[in-house]
């Protein structure tokens, strides 16, 4: 595996290497230029080929001169790296005795460290600072990053809500709507959002609801009101319409709950309001008159009724008038003629969007009182967040002619990275940068590039239109004969017959999604061949077609019988990918070995799974396991809590407080010094700081005082300092690396190039900080501690070599990187389409067109229904962006598919799980698949392609995969195999795996006090019955006394069946486990009980599995410990299985109790308190989802559920307070302090 998109950058290792016709035209300095650089076609390398080119090509030009905004610190590091390298090839090439040439190299060497190479939040920071006095900043002002900006919005929220709780009319109404967190959620939301959140918020912060009307009728109204105003023009319209108005006018004496008389007083009333009948009606009066009428001549489904009476009444009721009973039925089918109701969109009125427009018109308020508060809280705190460098700058330059004249001057070229990452309001900063008039842009030094097939960061505010925008805008400013548009399509990664078969199949998979193409969408683009090493691989491309129950025809008995049996999706594709990967690593392809620059028969650290989220990675981990195959998982921890990183917060900690003994402990022990317990204790004194003791010894451990001394010298915390003597963070833990050798030290860690990465990227998060204002150490003590809160599950860095082991990782971890064999599952696992401004999809917010042809901001929500206030309906808003979202998600979701696909080097597996159906002569087929643009798999765009034919037919497929468990065909000449799930090869050589045993590195933690009084979840529901404690242990014990019993004592067995859900071995295995676990539990096992053992686990994972895929959860924990902290105490406990979904905690706990002696009510009724301990120490956790549990009684095979939203939650914790306390207080109870069993 490679670093960021560096292969061709090894190529130009080899001899003889030259840059390719695409990247030389990108070398042109005299016009703007867009490239669409494909995946591998080395963008980086013609970046900083363009970049020498600018410094060759103009003597006057130096790194001041130029400014290159990339996407990522680590991409503007990478590319810093290489221009250094190539400034200092041409300075080692130079003749000393060429003065000028050797001292222009040399200065452009030195002149490097303060070149303009910056994400774009850098570069603003930057420019703001060195104009500090004209900027409307103040000095010193601090950058937040996206974490920190929203730990201060979250705190603004909260404090602005409570401070008005009771007094705001627009608070008390949402509170109406949504639950609290829920409100702050969005409020949080919407100042992410800026600009557009701002600009649709100020739109309607004083509008009236009938303004609001007004425009969401205009915009939104399905039938336009040309279109109305001709049907209910038209003459059999009209003649119609008079009829039921005189029919109205002569006062029928016919009650009005027939029908036909209600149709009378309906469009009549409707008539007569709008005018429509007398050539009175103007602008939307037509539209709403057309939805009346036709929904008064529609069913609720929106057809005819087939039933005569629903227009013309009873004939009972018009006995009398018959003749005008005719007359009504002939109008009404003369509008149902004429209006064709039943084949046009309507909406049936405007009461869910009149309850609605409350609400929008009430958050633009509040939105606009938060904004306020937390622009006045970071001006208080002399901090900016990225939106706000930006935004400053634009103004700034706007407003100061001068300034912007002399930015202009001082930058020769700008170039952009990552364009597709980008959006419009740093596009218009780009611009600002370079031509006068950003409105009539007229630059020619604009280099950018990018890919609109590889934009996946949406969900972080890319706008993948953007570049196109921009692209359109340099068109304009060059000269008409200029190309423009370039490309890079020269692909140096992906061997021929794989990168073939990617052009073939995106070919079609990036077809537009409706006619015509959306500008969110990417076009496809034909990759060529420039791969220069490793040439004789042959590559391959294969499907894994996971059927999704067994099938013998499909699947074979040798497979059916080596396979454990699943009830759930993930784990039925997990099992069969890895069985896979043990006949593929028994009989392995060939690859090339970049570090070796030879071919060899690939081995478990070649392959690399590419999952499109992290829900289903136990079941690839427990897969993978099963067979054997080792792996890595990573970003599999949490960065903040590496060994490595903690090492250097210590050392951070210990700068600022040179008495804090743990810390400076920590510093020693770990790999910076590497000191051994028996060492340090020898510095140990009474009343004695470590650090006193430390600076006055004279053995080995001196050294590290005098290194310490000059750490803290450098970094301003000793008592000697000066200007001279301080250096940046980023540099001074350079220097700790380099003087302590803590890269080679952390390389006899068990994972030492994760540490080193890790250790990489905390420096580099060290100069962000710094760049955004940090100075002090207790500032970045702050910042790490704010992290460490919220980002507890951080990402590790990424790994830029070869790890251990197949990879596990994620799509977007992989960008910019490659690797040999690629596995991409799960292409039939339903996308989890995300909320826009909200995770739940609460609010949605999007530019969209309006009725007078141009667009602007639209908010969406829903609202109450007309019906019902307790029923939340769409809103027509709602409906719409909620549409476009989806179909842009869409979009991102073909593009994510692309970026993991053409991560591969030499060999690509798809896996995923399909519907198999049977026609009426038991021919096998393929479920269908959705249409491109209603996707909900990645399936939907793969199966047409690679698995039908032009009639939708799998037969050619599936036919002869039921003969054999194999068929190779072509797309479009290229070749790939599409198998079925094969037994698992269980003698597969992993010799070529190797192991490595490295100690571990034990960073102490800092005494606590001692703990509260603490009890067990389980031992709390006993106390709690003190009669019924037959009930309760870790499962049932038959009797409180205990049961004389030839087999497992109950609760054993119980033990047993948890363990064997949580570790889940083949099921062929189950008894010989149980049998070791009785062992180990003291107890005898029986036939009998191994029968129960295998029945019981059987039903808790089928139960399990069913639930996983019913619910569809972002993550999974099992035997997760939690801890429900309460003033009397702790209640701690383990849950069985917990699933975390966008809103909600699904809690299940197992139980094999005997349900022949015991009802399952009356059961469950005694194990509630136990769920309820759990409920509320997720609600402690995070107080924003609500708290599904779930008993399942494995006995029964039945199970209860109780759901507690936010308010019983807040509630449960101080009922299980009160309860916890009477225990404690009472002298007869027997509270046990320790945690224990669940």
């Amino acid at each position: 595996m490679t670093g960021l998109d560096n292969t061709p950058s090894d190529d130009e290792d080899e001899e003889g290497f030259s840059p390719t016709t695409e990247q030389e035209e990108a070398l042109e300095l005299d016009h703007n230029i867009a490239i669409t650089a494909g995946a591998g076609t080395g963008k980086t390398t013609t970046l900083t080929l363009r970049y020498l080119e600018m410094l060759e090509s103009d003597p006057d030009i130096g790194p001041e001169n130029i400014a290159t905004i990339t996407f990522t610190n680590d991409a503007a590091n990478e590319m810093q790296e290489r221009i250094r390298e190539e400034v200092a090839e041409r300075l080692s090439e130079a003749p000393e005795s060429d003065e000028y040439d050797y001292g222009r190299w040399r200065n452009i060497k030195d002149d490097l460290e303060d070149g303009y190479i910056h994400t774009i939040h850098g570069f603003c920071s930057r420019l703001l600072r060195e104009y500090v006095v004209e900027a409307p900043v103040q000095p010193e002002f601090d950058t937040l990053d996206e974490a920190d900006a929203k730990v201060l919005m979250q705190e603004v929220v909260r404090e602005t809500i409570d401070a008005r709780w009771e007094t705001n009319e627009d608070i008390r109404r949402l509170a109406r709507l949504w639950n609290r967190d829920s409100l702050e959620q969005v409020l949080v939301g919407l100042l992410n959002s800026r600009p557009m959140s701002t600009e649709w918020a100020t739109r309607w912060e004083d509008a009236s609801v009938d303004e609001y009307l007004d425009h969401i009728w205009a915009t939104f109204y399905p039938t336009d009101q040309e279109i109305a105003e001709a049907l209910l023009s038209d003459s059999s319209v009209q003649t119609a319409l008079h009829t039921i108005c005189d029919l109205y006018d002569q006062g029928f004496d016919i009650d009005s709950s027939d029908n036909g008389m209600e149709l009378i007083e309906t469009v009549s009333a409707i008539a007569h309001d709008t005018g429509i009948h007398t050539g009175e009606a103007e602008g939307r009066e037509w539209q709403r008159a057309f939805d009346v009428i036709c929904d008064r001549l529609t069913t609720g489904s929106g057809g005819r009724y087939s039933r005569r009476h629903w227009y013309r009444g009873s004939k009972s009721s018009w006995s009398a008038r018959e003749d005008e009973q005719e007359q009504l039925d002939a109008a009404a089918d003369a509008l149902l003629e004429g209006l064709e109701p039943e084949e046009r969109e309507f909406i049936g009125g405007l009461d869910t969007e009149w309850n609605s427009s409350h609400y929008v018109l009430s958050l633009a308020r509040l939105y606009c009182t938060v904004l306020e508060e937390y622009t006045q809280t970071k001006s208080d705190q002399n901090t900016l967040d990225y939106h706000d460098l930006i935004h400053t700058c634009i103004e700034f330059l706007n407003a100061n002619d001068r300034v912007c004249e002399q930015v202009q001057s001082q930058f020769e070229y700008v170039m952009v990275d990552e364009m597709q990452d980008t959006d419009l309001l740093q596009w218009k900063l780009i611009k600002l940068l370079t031509a006068g008039d950003t409105d009539d842009f007229d630059a020619q030094n604009v280099f950018l590039v990018g890919d609109e097939k590889q934009s996946i960061y949406r969900f972080r505010g890319a706008d993948v239109t953007t570049f196109g925008s921009a692209r359109e805008d340099l068109a304009a400013a060059n000269p008409d004969d200029i190309e423009t548009t370039k490309q890079l399509k020269g692909n140096f990664r992906t061997i021929e017959e794989t990168r073939e078969f990617l052009n073939a199949l995106f070919d079609e998979v990036f077809e537009p999604m409706d006619d015509e193409y959306r500008d969110y969408e990417a076009e496809p683009q034909a990759l060529t061949d420039e791969r220069r090493k490793g040439r004789d691989v042959t590559g391959s491309v294969e499907y894994l077609l996971v059927p999704d129950e067994d099938i013998p025809a499909l699947h074979g008995d040798d497979y059916l019988n080596q396979t454990p049996r699943f009830a759930g999706h993930g784990e039925r594709e997990a099992h069969a990918l890895a069985s896979r990967l043990t006949s593929l690593l028994d009989d392995s392809p060939e690859i090339y070995d970049e570090d070796e620059g030879c071919l060899r028969p690939a081995k478990p650290e070649d392959i690399t799974i590419l999952l499109r989220a992290r829900t289903r990675l136990k079941e690839h981990e427990r897969a993978l396991d099963a067979y054997e195959i080792p792996y890595t998982v990573v970003s599999g921890t949490g960065f903040w809590d590496a060994p490595e990183i903690t090492a250097l917060v210590n050392l951070l900690t210990f700068f600022e407080n040179p008495d804090d003994d743990i810390a400076l402990y920590g510093v020693l022990r770990s790999p910076l010094f590497g000191f051994p317990d028996e060492d340090l204790a020898r510095l140990h004194s009474e009343g004695q700081s470590l650090w006193t003791a430390l600076q006055t010894t004279e053995d080995d451990l001196e050294d590290a005082a005098r290194l310490l001394s000059e750490w803290r010298q450098l970094a301003a915390v000793s008592d000697e300092v000066s200007a001279d003597t301080t250096v940046p963070w980023g540099t001074l833990l350079s220097q700790i690396i380099d003087d302590t050798g803590y890269i080679a030290s952390v390389g006899a860690d068990e994972r030492p190039r994760q540490a080193a990465v890790n250790i990489n990227k905390f420096r580099e998060q060290l100069r962000a900080w710094e760049e955004g204002g940090v100075k002090t150490v207790s500032e970045l003590l702050t910042r790490i501690e704010r992290r460490k809160e919220i980002e507890s599950h951080a990402d590790e860095a990424t790994i830029p070599e070869d790890a251990d082991g197949v990879q596990i990782r994620t799509i977007h971890s992989a960008k910019g990187l490659e690797f040999p064999i690629v596995a991409i599952p799960e292409v039939g696992t339903e996308f989890n389409f995300q909320g826009d401004v909200d995770d739940y999809g609460k609010v949605y917010l999007d530019e969209l067109d309006v009725a007078d042809g141009g667009s602007e901001p639209v908010l969406g929500l829903k609202a109450p229904s007309a019906d019902d206030p307790y029923e939340h309906q769409n809103t027509l808003a709602r409906t719409r962006l909620q549409d476009e979202v989806r179909m842009q998600e869409r979009a991102e979701l073909k593009r994510l598919l692309y970026v993991a696909a053409t991560r591969t080097r030499d060999h690509l597996l798809f896996s995923g799980v399909h519907s198999i159906e049977a026609d009426e002569g038991e021919e096998l087929g393929l479920g269908d698949a959705n249409d491109a643009a209603d996707a909900r798999y990645w399936r939907d765009w793969l199966q047409p392609i690679l698995l039908e034919d032009e009639d939708g037919d799998a037969g050619h497929i599936i036919g002869p995969l039921s003969v054999g468990a194999e068929h190779t065909t072509t797309i479009r000449g290229s070749e790939y195999t599409v198998r079925v799930p094969t037994a698992p090869v269980h003698d597969w050589d992993a010799s070529a795996s190797t192991e490595r045993d490295y100690p571990q590195i034990d960073i102490p933690a800092p005494e606590v006090s001692t703990p509260p009084t603490s009890i067990t979840a389980t031992n709390f529901a006993k106390a709690l019955s003190p009669d019924d404690v037959a009930v309760y242990t870790d499962e049932l014990e038959e009797d409180a006394a205990g049961l004389e019993t030839d087999g497992l004592q109950a609760n054993h067995l119980g033990t047993i069946v948890h363990k064997l859900c949580e570790l889940r071995p083949d099921r062929d295995r189950w008894r010989s486990i149980a049998s070791r676990l009785g062992s180990v539990l003291d107890d005898t096992v029986t036939d009998g009980d191994l029968d129960r053992i295998e029945e019981y686990t059987e039903r808790c994972l089928q139960f399990r599995d069913g639930v996983v895929d019913d619910e569809s959860p972002m993550t999974i924990h099992e035997e997760l410990a939690v801890v429900a902290r309460l003033e009397a105490g702790r209640i701690v406990g383990d849950i069985d299985l917990l699933l975390v979904t966008p809103d909600s905690y699904h809690v299940i706990d197992y139980k094999t109790n005997d349900t022949s002696q015991r009802s399952v009510d009356d059961l469950a009724g005694k194990y509630w308190p136990q769920l309820e301990v759990y409920a509320a120490a997720l609600h402690q956790n995070d107080d924003s989802r609500t708290v599904h549990t779930t008993l399942y009684f494995a006995d029964a095979d039945e199970h209860r559920t109780t759901t507690h939203d936010m308010l019983s939650l807040d509630i449960l914790g101080d009922d299980l307070n009160t309860q916890l306390e009477e225990l404690t207080q009472s002298a007869g109870a027997a509270v046990p302090g320790s945690p224990g069993a669940h």
